[in-house]
């Protein structure tokens, strides 16, 4: 498995987000890798897009914004 992967980064507290290529996060004992084989956006990620009032008293960038996915649990052995 590749140690890098493709992520939507908001990198800076303006309006826009930008598509990088990012180190695979290390997992911990209690968390799970997904691949992730389809995605989309929803109302909270339009804010942190547009870097509106709600998004600026609640996100801190740099982050790798998402939860809207769907994907295959990677085994532990192949990261």
């Amino acid at each position: 498995m590749s140690k890098m992967m493709s992520a939507v980064v908001k990198s800076a507290p303006k309006a826009g987000v930008e598509i990088r290529e990012v180190a695979i996060p290390d997992i911990g004992p209690a968390d799970v890798l997904v691949k992730v084989k389809v995605a989309s956006i929803c109302g909270t990620d339009l804010h942190i897009y547009n870097w509106d009032p709600w998004a600026q008293g609640r996100i801190v960038p740099p982050l790798i914004p998402g939860h809207e996915f769907c994907g295959h649990v990677q085994p532990s052995a192949t990261k």
